[in-house]
């Protein structure tokens, strides 16, 4: 063997080596806090008289997300004493860093000088599920329902479930929050296995609520090994 194709064999199997043993890391997908007040609803209790909220959440690296409009007379908006861009007024975005028990403190001016602010805090988080029970359980379904939540800013559920092997696990993605009052868990669910359920409601900013009452089940069928 020639050194050339000594030297292209070497590469060959580096490159190889490299394929087989580097971590492939799954894209980062964001979780979707964008909705729309369909209602036209004051969700955050924030005087309407100087600012309307539109959109306020809190995205996955941890930004709260504001979206709003000012009205008129209002010539500069501060939020937390930065000053907020209102080249297209009224319509104003605002992405801030926001620590657990902070207060966001809405400044505005208006034409005529005067200045006026607002204190917002929503550390709530919202009442713990209520009425969870089953709709219906078969060897590798898992049927389940509750009541609605009515927290305006309510932003949709939680479901967790328990085996003995693996204990308790999040059944919904991050970033797919259930929004209807219903459930069915099909992921690690065996004939003849004894499993736990309950639920947690969100809101817009993340705070999430105590759990619901725990459901204890057993699925039909003969038993095999639990969540494999």
């Amino acid at each position: 063997m020639n050194k050339n194709k000594l030297i292209c064999v070497i590469c060959f199997l580096f490159l190889f080596n490299c394929c087989q043993t580097a971590e492939i890391k799954p894209k980062l997908k964001l979780q979707n806090f964008n909705y729309t007040d369909e209602k036209n609803e004051n969700i955050f209790n924030i005087d309407e008289s100087i600012i309307k909220i539109k959109r306020m959440y809190r995205d996955d690296f941890g930004y709260v997300n504001i979206e709003g409009t000012l009205n008129p007379g209002i010539s500069e908006l501060k939020i937390n004493n930065d000053i907020v861009d209102n080249s297209k007024a009224p319509a104003f975005f605002y992405r801030m860093i926001l620590r657990k028990n902070k207060k966001i403190f809405f400044q505005v001016k208006k034409t005529d000088g005067s200045l006026k602010t607002i204190e917002f805090e929503d550390n709530d988080a919202p009442r713990e599920p209520q009425g969870v029970e089953l709709s219906s359980v078969m060897q590798n379904r898992i049927d389940i329902r509750w009541s609605e939540n009515n927290e305006k800013d309510l932003y949709g559920y939680n479901v967790y479930l328990y085996c003995s092997k693996h204990g308790w696990r999040k059944m919904n993605r991050d970033d797919e929050l259930i929004k209807k009052t219903e459930y069915s868990i099909s992921s690690g669910i065996l004939p003849g296995n004894n499993y736990k359920i309950k639920i947690s409601a969100y809101d817009f900013l993340r705070n999430e609520s105590d759990y619901s009452n725990e459901i204890e089940l057993t699925t039909p069928g003969i038993h095999k090994d639990c969540c494999d």
